[in-house]
């Protein structure tokens, strides 16, 4: 699988089941019940496990199954905050261009040159900032 910013279930196999019909359980972060189960598919006349209602042939391939599902929903439930975030880092990158541009010319300077700052550039980003200036 590959890596995610949601943190993995934890899997816990439940003591009261017969050793040859194992259950594995997660609990989300809102405890909500995730269950992974050793299982018998008659049409197929094979062994599997289910996961999500779903029927796989390795017990890793139903927990990753159950893994992606929840991922997807909690991914899916943050995506507007996620995208109201991006944007508002992309606002504050733009403002703060201006100052990080000084910065650059101000690391190259040589001892004793003078940097050139337009004064005016540098209001625009302080009021794309949300600064009047006069904060502490």
């Amino acid at each position: 699988m590959s890596e995610s910013i949601v943190k993995p279930l934890e899997w816990h196999i439940e003591d009261d089941r017969p050793e040859d019909m194992p259950q594995w359980n997660a609990l989300g972060p809102m405890n909500e019940k995730h269950s992974v189960f050793k299982a018998w598919l008659g049409s197929k006349g094979t062994w599997g496990f289910v996961g999500n209602g779903q029927f796989h042939t390795t017990e890793q391939k139903a927990k990753d199954a159950v893994q992606a599902d929840y991922e997807q929903r909690i991914l899916s439930a943050l995506s507007p905050s996620i995208a109201s975030l991006q944007a508002e880092n992309e606002r504050l990158k733009a403002a703060l261009k201006p100052f990080a541009q000084i910065a650059d010319i101000e690391h190259r300077a040589k001892d004793g040159e003078t940097v050139m700052v337009n004064v005016s550039r540098c209001r625009d980003a302080r009021a794309a900032l949300g600064s009047n200036g006069h904060d502490a």
